[in-house]
């Protein structure tokens, strides 16, 4: 979820015409790392049944610096990400660990009537980085939202997303939803997240819906008659959360439920997938821990 935190950290930042200060919305997360465990699952490809298990591991550091006090702000974020697997089939075993570095870069621009634009652009290398660093590395993603409190619990936006995160060139919409009183608090960044939580004290709990994907570089070690170029892997993640404060500002939180469209592809030099591995429901789990400011 970090592209909605950071687009919606800086709702605390307002015109100077502005008569009334909101109070933030959301905490800025200075600091986030996650980890993912997949349970093993079957799946069929190719005629073939086989086992496949996953991990995920992601750590995020971002901070906001002013260019103009109040009105406009410069936006970076480091984001390093490991996914590997481990694929059994026919007796064989195939086991791979992929990588991805992005660095984000971007402006918040404080407008008039409590507007808000926020553009950032993540330029990403994702490989398995066994041979050296190409152009074929190379991923990019950027975005612009155009957003709008309207009152002291809510904030709206709009905009759009354009990304080669999926192996091909996509622009997409994106909307984005922020609600929060005492208790209940409701977020979206549609289509990449959604959730719900009731808050008490210095803990939440809720339930969400987050999806993720990314391609990588890939230079496989197996056998055959193959010609990969490409690993892509997507999945979508629901199921209850909770999250508590440890200590001053470090947060903990823990998720657990059922992945859903799980999908490991690896595609030729011509764009053709050689393999499809789509695994039925599975469940997981993820433990992150934050620092909140």
């Amino acid at each position: 979820m970090p592209a909605l935190l950071i687009l919606c950290s800086g709702a605390g930042a307002q015109n100077a015409t502005d008569t009334v200060s909101y109070k933030r919305l959301v905490k800025f997360p200075l600091l986030s790392i996650r980890y993912f465990n997949y349970s093993n699952s079957e799946f069929t490809a190719s005629e073939s049944k086989g086992d496949v298990y996953m991990e995920e591991f992601n750590t995020t550091f971002q901070f906001a610096f002013p260019i103009k006090k109040k009105k406009t702000y410069l936006i970076n974020r480091v984001n390093l990400n490991r996914l590997s697997y481990r694929v059994e089939i026919d007796d064989e075993i195939n086991k791979e660990a992929f990588y991805a570095f992005g660095y984000t870069f971007g402006l918040t621009q404080v407008l008039k009537n409590r507007w808000r634009l926020v553009a950032t652009v993540t330029p990403t290398l994702a490989s398995d980085f066994k041979n050296e660093i190409s152009s074929e590395d190379l991923i990019v993603q950027s975005a612009a939202i155009l957003s709008k409190r309207s009152s002291p619990f809510f904030e709206y936006g709009f905009g759009a997303a354009f990304s080669t995160r999926f192996g091909r060139e996509l622009l997409v919409p994106v909307l984005s939803l922020t609600y929060k009183n005492e208790r209940w608090g409701t977020f979206m960044f549609l289509p990449a997240y959604i959730s719900q939580y009731y808050h008490f004290d210095q803990s939440r709990v809720g339930f969400s819906l987050s999806t993720y994907g990314n391609v990588y570089n890939y230079t496989p070690d197996i056998k055959g008659d193959y010609e990969l170029d490409k690993l892509g892997y997507s999945r979508i993640n629901i199921g209850p959360e909770f999250r508590t404060r440890l200590w001053k500002d470090v947060h903990i939180n823990v998720s657990t439920g059922i992945t859903v469209r799980n999908r490991l592809e690896s595609i030729n030099g011509r764009g053709t997938r050689e393999f499809d591995i789509s695994t039925k429901e599975k469940f997981y789990f993820k433990v992150e821990l934050n620092i909140l400011k």
